[in-house]
């Protein structure tokens, strides 16, 4: 196994409510995330992982293991788009746990490892809490 040439870890967070079924946006964000997956590992960029949020955050796949064609199955066969809200605030505590608990410390993984975050979600899900909040 020979060395990455940059050592970003990558955290992919994706909408499981409902309303990505309802507008079919479901099956497009694990698309998405195959692609993404084959991609990044073919670019060596470092570590991924990917969390799944709504009414629950669940972390399908560790920052510590590699991704591979088995554990893609395994992380897309655990959508069921049926998640009846989504709780942003928690997944945000989440990520920065996630990410936080990786090296050392938060300080030193921001000093030595770029980090960046990817969602896919349902805008128009976050449209109507806006128009709720006003």
């Amino acid at each position: 196994c020979k060395p990455h040439k940059r050592n970003y870890q990558i955290l992919i967070c994706i909408d499981d409510s409902q309303s990505m079924r309802e507008n079919g946006a479901g099956r497009l964000a694990l698309e998405s995330l195959c692609i993404l997956s084959t991609a990044l590992n073919k670019l060596e960029v470092g570590t991924m992982g990917v969390l799944s949020f709504g009414q629950d955050i669940t972390l399908l796949h560790a920052l510590q293991e590699p991704f591979n064609d088995e554990r893609g199955s395994f992380v897309c066969s655990q959508f069921t788009f049926d998640q009846k809200e989504t709780k942003y605030q928690d997944l945000l505590a989440t990520v920065i746990n996630v990410l936080s608990n990786n090296d050392a410390t938060w300080h030193n993984i921001q000093q030595q490892i770029q980090q960046f975050n990817m969602r896919i979600y349902n805008e128009k899900e976050e449209e109507e809490e806006e128009e709720e909040e006003e």
